[in-house]
């Protein structure tokens, strides 16, 4: 019992910040909260859609996991992790969006993007956390790396969401970029983690130092793109 308590808490409680800064940021006009629920269910829901693609596919042998190649770890990092998740929560996302009336602001495509990114970040993070030798070791690094990680995903997709949603006759590839860039910062993040672990000795380290360097500028811009979000909806409410 007290193993699942603390599987829950160390899981769930980044998730919960990050949701509540983002419910915050959205105080000039707050999402109703059963829609941020219905958010987060369809995250939750997007892992098995992500897993109900890869799982044939490596039943069908395409399963680069093993590979001790760099390029086969990219492969890895883009067919069976970046590509299908990010799809699955873009698709989990249209669905919720489908059902609510309250997409009226570009800042709404962070709340509800990143909304769905953290649902799926947290359960996949209990499940690595169940699955540890080490919970308190594992619920601090994915705290510090690969929820955040997802957070910005999720930002990525709904600030160009937003913006095609909202300037649909300003820009095309806003289209494309919904997501591009979610899958391209999801394949660089997973690939340079995956290829540091069987690079030779020397080239790990450069990996890593580019990985970090990678992550740093990844999160500032998704706070730019928040706070860019923000000042637009300001915008519009001045014309309007």
């Amino acid at each position: 019992m007290f193993n699942f308590q603390l599987i829950m808490i160390s899981a769930l409680t980044p998730v919960a910040v990050l949701i509540w800064y983002l419910y915050r940021k959205d105080k000039a006009n707050p999402e109703p909260p059963l829609n941020l629920v219905l958010a987060f269910a369809a995250g939750v829901l997007s892992v098995f859609l992500s897993l109900a693609v890869t799982t044939p596919m490596s039943l069908m042998g395409i399963d680069f996991s093993q590979s001790e190649s760099m390029i086969g770890q990219s492969l890895e990092a883009l067919l069976m992790a970046a590509l299908p998740e990010e799809m699955a929560k873009l698709l989990m996302f249209l669905v919720v969006l489908h059902f609510m009336k309250n997409f009226d602001e570009y800042f709404d495509g962070a709340v509800y993007c990143g909304i769905v990114g953290l649902g799926f970040a947290g359960f996949e993070n209990i499940m690595y956390i169940a699955g540890a030798d080490d919970i308190i070791g594992m619920s601090i690094g994915r705290a510090l790396m690969s929820i955040p990680a997802h957070f910005s995903f999720g930002i990525a997709m709904g600030y160009f969401f937003a913006r095609s949603w909202f300037d649909r006759n300003k820009n095309w590839l806003y289209y494309l970029l919904v997501i591009a860039v979610p899958v391209f910062n999801h394949w660089v993040y997973d690939a340079l983690l995956m290829c540091s672990g069987v690079a030779p000795e020397g080239i790990d380290i450069l990996l890593m130092l580019v990985f970090f360097a990678f992550f740093t500028v990844m999160m500032l811009l998704t706070f730019f793109a928040i706070r860019h979000l923000l000042k637009l909806d300001k915008e519009k409410d001045i014309k309007t």
